[in-house]
């Protein structure tokens, strides 16, 4: 039970040290798709 919460935990922190290293690259990413979504609502 603890092993496996702990193992859940450390990829947690990686994902986040991840995600904080690419996130430059998801706020782009955010960016495009609010704007494609807003065209598309816009077309609509």
């Amino acid at each position: 039970m603890f092993r496996s919460r702990y193992i859940q935990d450390v990829g947690y922190w990686e994902w986040v040290s991840t995600t904080s290293r690419n996130g430059l690259d998801a706020i782009i990413w955010v960016l495009c798709i609010a704007i494609v979504v807003a065209v598309v609502v816009a077309v609509l």
